[in-house]
């Protein structure tokens, strides 16, 4: 059907307008102005490409909450992701040809089990004046595998590596922050400042993040002078075809934004003018990507810039973009 990739990701979810925990839980806080909910989310995604087949299977549960009207809060004690990945013969031949163990891992097929807290503060209000939006998350996965590892007498496979059911698990911590500031000077015009950073650090059972929880730069939601994947990490450049990733993220985007006109009723149209800097770096040192590790001298000198041009098209129910 003319493209080679295709994604698809079902999920269904189901909530309840209470903590599913003790009562003394609600007790303790006033439960109305809290707002609470219980999330409970079954998906499954599947990613088809020329290279490789992966699919995920997903689990999770969370709890909402908010402080008041700006403040939110979210926790998920138990996610779990299973990651099943089918390689053509063709990409598992370039893989091992370019013998890089974290390359490799990242496209091996693996179990995640998480737990997740994340802090959301919106200033924005209804009076269309400036505002601060602070967003940062906290991840950890493994715990609770490697507390039944020993209970469950889980094995090692020949690379040293802990299987439950036949498939290795992961571990890792993972914190992030994303914050911007909305400057608005009349109803018609606004300045947007962001800075998205983040870094992965796995331990123990895992020698490299799992690709879905890496990080990348680069297509329509991130530097968009470059092709998703395609930068980066660090100065390294890559010339292999193969999807790129990192440990560690650091993105900044400084964006000005104007309306235009009003069409079909309700709709608008906006201008924007942006520039985006930032770029992802590997934790620790990679032989066969160099220059991809952080160095807290040297980063500067491997962020990407992409400046451009574009336009808003909002029909109130969602919003079209078109960037250059």
């Amino acid at each position: 059907f003319f493209f080679n990739t295709y994604e698809l990701g079902p999920e269904m979810s189901l909530q309840f307008k209470h903590f599913l925990l003790p009562d003394f839980i609600t007790r303790i806080h006033n439960v109305r102005r809290m707002n609470p909910r219980t999330i409970i989310t079954a998906g499954y995604n599947l990613q088809d490409r020329p290279d490789y087949r992966r699919s995920i299977m997903k689990l999770s549960m969370a709890y909402t909450w908010r402080r008041n009207a700006k403040k939110s809060f979210a926790f998920s004690p138990a996610e779990i992701n299973s990651v099943y990945v089918n390689k053509s013969a063709a990409f598992q031949a370039q893989l091992d040809s370019l013998r890089d163990p974290q390359l490799q891992y990242s496209y091996d097929t693996h179990l995640i089990t998480a737990m997740r807290f994340s802090y959301v503060f919106s200033g924005q209000t209804p009076a269309n004046t400036s505002f601060l939006y602070f967003r940062t998350n906290f991840e950890s996965a493994g715990l609770l595998m490697r507390a039944l590892t020993n209970p469950l007498n889980l094995q090692q496979n020949s690379q040293g590596i802990y299987e439950f059911v036949g498939i290795p698990y992961s571990q890792y911590i993972k914190p992030e922050i994303d914050i911007s500031y909305h400057q608005v000077f009349n109803k018609n015009s606004s300045l947007v400042y962001r800075v998205n950073a983040g870094i992965g650090i796995p331990y123990g059972n895992s020698s490299a993040l799992p690709f879905e929880k890496s990080y990348f730069v680069g297509g329509a939601n991130s530097m968009r002078a470059w092709i998703a994947y395609t930068l980066g990490p660090g100065s390294y450049l890559n010339n292999q075809g193969i999807e790129q990733s990192g440990d560690i993220k650091l993105e900044t985007n400084i964006e000005y934004r104007s309306y235009l006109l009003k069409f079909m009723g309700s709709g608008s149209i906006e201008a924007a003018v942006f520039t985006d800097i930032g770029n992802i770096w590997t934790l620790n040192k990679d032989d066969n990507r160099p220059g991809s590790q952080f160095k807290a001298g040297q980063f500067v000198q491997d962020v990407g810039v992409g400046s451009g041009l574009g336009f808003r098209f909002n029909f109130s129910f969602f919003i079209l973009r078109l960037d250059m």
